[in-house]
């Protein structure tokens, strides 16, 4: 679900990857960006991975590849909650739900002719299906979320 809604909003999926060695409690690096105690303690200002989850988005300056003007490209579509949480369809931004739309059409494959769950959310919301376009396209013409989580 992140790894299409990283894609979404332009954040490097390497990001995510190091995020989810932020928060786990184990010592295993995630390929791809991730990164543990290790990376930290050699930094110029030693500390360590939290191994617990995030309490306040602005804690994630301290993760491996974060910097603010990531953080503000992520800060509309994130929030610090306990878990179990859930996403209110009737509010969330069109990127939430393209998201977490594990169905998403793209038109460029499956399902074309067919509304994606987000897209069917947004219509029901009245909002136009633009705002379900605002997908930005690799070379092909595959949505990033796709071309990033080998769905197409």
């Amino acid at each position: 679900m992140l790894e299409r809604l990283f894609a979404l909003v332009g954040v490097p999926l390497s990001l995510l990857n190091a995020i989810t060695d932020w928060v786990d409690a184990d010592d295993q690096v995630s390929e791809g960006g991730g990164a543990e105690d290790a990376y930290y303690l050699a930094g110029s200002v030693p500390g360590l991975a939290a191994n617990a989850p995030v309490r306040r988005v602005a804690e994630l300056l301290a993760v491996r590849g974060a910097d603010p003007a990531t953080l503000d490209r992520l800060r509309p579509f994130v929030a610090a909650v306990d878990a179990p949480a859930t996403i209110n369809v009737n509010t969330a931004p069109p990127e939430v739900l393209h998201g977490c739309d594990r169905r998403a059409r793209c038109g460029h494959g499956r399902g074309a002719g067919r509304l994606s769950c987000a897209e069917s959310v947004l219509e029901h919301r009245g909002l136009p299906r633009a705002a379900a376009a605002r997908r930005p396209e690799d070379r092909r013409g595959r949505c990033s979320p796709c071309v990033a989580t080998g769905s197409w």
